[in-house]
């Protein structure tokens, strides 16, 4: 369970598309991961915070840094 976690966390953080679909349906977090409902909720959490926009746009700047340099 916490590797479909950890792999959900970082899968809404590098696709802006998946956080996306996944604010939209919540129920995909259950056909995509096996998680506890502790896990559930964190990611429903981050899913729907103010910040996540941000991580995302920081993400794909911080992959797209080296490229440019």
């Amino acid at each position: 369970m916490l590797s479909d976690f950890q792999q959900a966390l970082a899968e809404i953080t590098a696709l802006p598309e998946r956080c996306l679909a996944l604010r939209d349906d919540p129920s995909q977090l259950a056909r995509h991961y096996t998680l506890s409902e502790r896990e559930r909720r964190q990611l429903l959490a981050v899913l729907h915070h103010p910040a996540m926009e941000c991580a995302c746009s920081l993400y794909r700047a911080d992959r797209l840094a080296p490229l440019l340099r």
